[in-house]
This record gives structure tokens, C-alpha cells and sequence, in this order.
């Protein structure tokens, strides 16, 4: 079964991530197959705007944890496979056509930094968004949330691992806005039909001047840092201790027992 679906209709191209049994985790399997997806609808010429979207009951939880890492991996290997996921990102930053990000359930960990590099994220009110990882020893992957957000609300997510609703959300500022989840479906539709009806020169360089302002912000010296943080987190020893855990336990035991100092805290 393929990880990733698509569709083009009424000059929209539809990529639906379908791991909807692993709540579209990413693996290497899907992150492989959504980029080339996302390239080839980027040059397909019956389409002018891209809608992304998850199948089943979420958007994508975050990065596959329950897939095994490397045992006593170096700097240099973290900071390789860091890339590959980074590169995902990168990309959808990139392309030419305008993305439009829908979400339900969870945008979790990776599937949030696909969500946020997005051009425009639309979020059902009771979606659940944020970045548990850091709370498992991960490094954060919203890779432009600082820009989205500002320095003090991004430094709260990256160093709490909160998740918020997605309405929230919207007030935040992190998506453009919430909807009912009995709307979302529709409104989803009809932002991408507005994108749709513009002209395809005047959505291909008004993404570029917004784009512009970040690239002279030197966002790509911020992203190659990423890299090294990521690179120096999983080669550590607390996150080795964190992941011999993660082997050692079922995942759902796992992620309890690293939430539960979490939960206490809130009573």
C-alpha cells in the first residue's frame, strides 16, 4: 500500500499521507515517498496549488519512534539522517507553488515542522498540536516556529514539549485559523479554490517576495545550525539513555511513563 496519496482536481494537487493505522507516522518509507511527491506535484502542470493532508484520524503524529535507531551512532550519522528529515522541510519551503496544510487529530513532533512549513495551515478546533518530543529527549523539529511565533513563545514549545488545540493554535497564530471539524473539510476545500482562481504567475512570485524576507533573515544559516543540534542531542548520553528505554519498553508503556512527571505536574 502506498504511504502517500495523490490527486489533481480543478488545478488543485491533493497529497494525503496514508499511515492512517500508525496515525501517519513518519518513517523513512513515507518521508521518501512524500518528497517525491511533493516534487512531482510541484511541476505538475494541471495544477496551481497544493493542499497536504493526513488520512484517517490525524494529520501525522510526529516521527515513527516505534522504528528502531542505530545503536551507538556517531555525531555524523545523527547529523546525516537529521538532514534527510530537515530536507523535507526545506522542500516544501521551497517550492513554487503555494502549500496549503490541513490538520486533524495530531500535528505532533515532524508532522507539526511539515505543518509549519507550510504556506497557509488550516486546523479543526479540537486538532491537538505541539512538540512532545523534546519531553522524550528529541531535539524540537518546527523548524520555523521562532519566525511564526516570536522568540518567547517559540523558547516555551521547544523547551516545554506543550501541545495545544487548535484553536489555540489560531490564536497563537501558529495556524491561520480553526474551524468545526464539520466544516473542516469544506473550508479546506474552498481556501484551496480561492488559491486556485489567482492567477499562477501572481501566486509564484508573491510566495517568493514573503519567502524572500526570510532567506535575507539568513534562514539557511538557522537551518544548518539545526543540524548540528540535532546531530550533538542523539549522539549525547542522556538521549542514549532515554533510547535504550524506548527499546526496552512497549511504546505505549514507554511514552506513559515519560509523560506521567507531566501529568503530575498538572494536578
Amino acid at each position: 500500500m502506498s504511504t502517500v496519496l495523490y490527486n489533481v482536481e480543478n488545478n488543485i494537487s491533493t497529497i494525503v499521507l496514508n499511515r492512517p493505522e500508525k496515525l501517519n507516522a513518519i518513517n523513512r518509507d513515507l518521508l521518501t515517498e512524500l518528497k517525491a511527491t511533493l516534487s512531482k506535484a510541484d511541476e505538475d502542470p494541471g495544477s496551481k496549488v497544493i493542499v497536504l493532508k493526513g488520512a484517517g484520524k490525524a494529520f501525522s503524529a510526529g516521527f515513527d519512534i516505534s522504528t528502531p535507531g542505530a545503536l551507538d551512532a556517531d555525531t555524523e550519522f545523527f547529523r546525516d539522517r537529521t538532514e534527510r528529515e530537515v530536507g523535507l522541510c526545506r522542500l516544501v519551503l521551497g517550492l513554487k507553488k503555494p502549500t496549503i496544510c490541513g490538520v486533524h487529530g495530531y500535528a505532533l513532533g515532524m508532522g507539526f515542522g511539515l505543518m509549519s512549513a507550510c504556506d497557509i495551515a488550516i486546523a479543526t478546533d479540537d486538532a491537538k498540536i505541539g512538540t512532545p518530543e523534546v519531553r522524550y529527549g528529541f531535539t524540537s523539529t518546527e523548524w520555523v516556529l521562532p519566525a511564526t511565533l516570536g522568540r518567547n513563545r517559540a523558547m516555551e514549545f521547544f523547551l516545554t514539549g506543550d501541545i495545544v488545540s487548535g484553536k489555540e493554535a489560531a490564536e497563537l497564530g501558529i495556524v491561520n485559523r480553526s474551524v468545526l471539524s464539520e466544516r473542516f473539510d469544506k473550508e479546506l476545500s474552498k481556501l484551496a479554490r480561492k488559491l486556485s482562481l489567482v492567477p499562477r504567475i501572481a501566486l509564484r512570485m508573491n510566495k517568493v517576495a514573503v519567502n524572500e524576507f526570510y532567506r535575507l533573515n539568513d534562514v539557511k544559516h538557522y537551518f544548518d545550525y539545526l543540524l548540528d543540534n540535532c546531530a550533538v542531542i542523539f549522539a549525547s548520553e542522556d538521549f542514549k539513555k532515554q533510547d535504550e528505554m524506548r527499546r526496552r519498553l512497549p511504546l505505549k508503556e514507554y511514552l506513559e511513563k515519560m509523560n506521567q512527571p507531566f501529568k503530575d505536574l498538572e494536578k
